[in-house]
């Protein structure tokens, strides 16, 4: 009984934990953008040296006016760079090969492009999901369909820092691959990009699409406003239970999500003026702009209430895991006393040094929490796992 406790502690430890820290980070994310108004329909859909700052392939909370930089590139329109230059006779000069350095940092920046791109076409399809009565299904699949290209080149990108190929050649092919599956997840969304364009109809103006999405965005606004304010009360409680350590996926996030719903109500009223102008295009714009800071803010307030029911999950968990660990403990130190001994391939030496040293670790762990100091349960719980991982039958 106590082997099947500890087993499913552990089991719900691994699959739980490595999302706790994270507050609710979004895994892949690369850059966070509020948004400058986003390029109008009908314009042209190249963006010439579009920079992103460097990303640890995590989705950092850049400041609202770097990100209004990168959502003025529009939704489902990014920009494809040429290959290769042309000369005034139309004959494509061949590229020299680049060096591993420079095919190491066009990787890079693919994976974090196709991520904008991803990221903001999601964005913009929850809100035009919102204000259409139908028809997103076929945007949608084109999204699941560039997401699944996209966490291909991301976890090729990962082999490939692990050391994985090992050979120059075959390293140099695999960074190869993450740029066309980049690519390639760029190409996805383009094929949607004008029936995206007819199912939102903003050039129809405030009679149309556009009226009905600005109705939208502004009661996603309203919102927001009420859960950021919650969500910075509710970091206030969580700073007081548990240690600095716990909360720093989520600290500043409630900060940063009030700086974007600023952006997002000034771009909003703009569009407003716009739209009473029956200036269309530069109101689609601003509306797009307004929607991404909407979004993003979102986000972080969704990390904030997303952390703050994994710690109480995990500080539940606690408890329940040292009763368990401590059974594992006991078993180890007699084994084959059962029908079958789970422990026969162990030296009886190195199967009691595991258990004196998980039994010292779960000491440790007990002592700290009755030490009266903030804990940080997340912490807690893979410290008891780490310990008895090893001996749990």
């Amino acid at each position: 009984m106590a082997h099947a406790l500890v087993g499913g502690l552990i089991g719900v430890a691994w699959l739980v934990l490595p999302g706790m820290t994270a507050g609710g980070a979004v895994a892949g994310g690369a850059v966070a953008g509020g948004g400058a108004e986003r390029a109008a329909a009908g314009a042209p859909r190249r963006v010439e040296n579009e920079r992103t700052s460097p990303v640890d392939l995590v989705l950092p909370v850049a400041a609202v006016a770097a990100a209004g930089m990168l959502a003025g590139y529009g939704f489902w329109r990014r920009g494809r760079r040429a290959t290769g230059r042309t000369t005034p006779g139309g004959a494509a000069v061949q590229a020299a090969e680049p060096t591993a350095g420079e095919l190491d940092e066009r990787a890079r920046a693919a994976l974090v492009g196709a991520d904008d791109w991803v990221r903001v076409s999601g964005e913009e399809l929850g809100f035009a999901a919102a204000a259409a009565s139908g028809g997103t299904e076929d945007v949608a699949r084109a999204l699941r369909e560039a997401r699944a290209e996209l966490a291909v080149a991301f976890r090729m990108r990962r082999q490939y820092e692990e050391g994985v190929p090992g050979e120059a050649a075959a390293r140099r092919h695999a960074l190869a691959g993450v740029v066309g599956r980049c690519e390639e997840t760029g190409r996805l969304l383009d094929t949607r990009a004008a029936a995206f364009d007819q199912l939102r109809g903003l050039e129809e103006g405030p009679g149309g699409g556009l009226g009905a999405a600005l109705a939208v965005a502004e009661s996603r606004f309203r919102e927001l406003t009420g859960r950021t304010g919650a969500a910075e009360a509710r970091l206030r409680e969580l700073a007081g239970c548990y240690a600095p350590a716990a909360l720093l996926g989520v600290t500043g996030h409630a900060e940063q999500a009030k700086d974007r719903l600023v952006f997002a109500t000034t771009r909003l009223n703009l569009a407003r003026q716009s739209a009473d102008r029956d200036d269309v295009e530069a109101a689609a714009g601003r509306l797009r702009a307004a929607e991404g800071g909407v979004a993003q803010a979102g986000v972080l307030v969704g990390g904030v209430e997303r952390l703050a029911g994994e710690l109480t999950a995990a500080a539940a968990l606690v408890g329940a895991a040292l009763t368990g660990g401590e059974a594992e403990i006991a078993a180890a130190r007699r084994p084959g006393e059962g029908a079958a001994d789970p422990y026969a391939d162990l030296a009886p030496g190195e199967l009691r040094a595991r258990a004196d040293h998980a039994d010292a670790v779960l000491a440790g762990v007990r002592a700290e929490i009755v030490s009266g100091r903030r804990q940080d349960p997340p912490a807690l719980l893979r410290r008891i796992v780490g310990a008895v991982a090893p001996i749990a039958a």
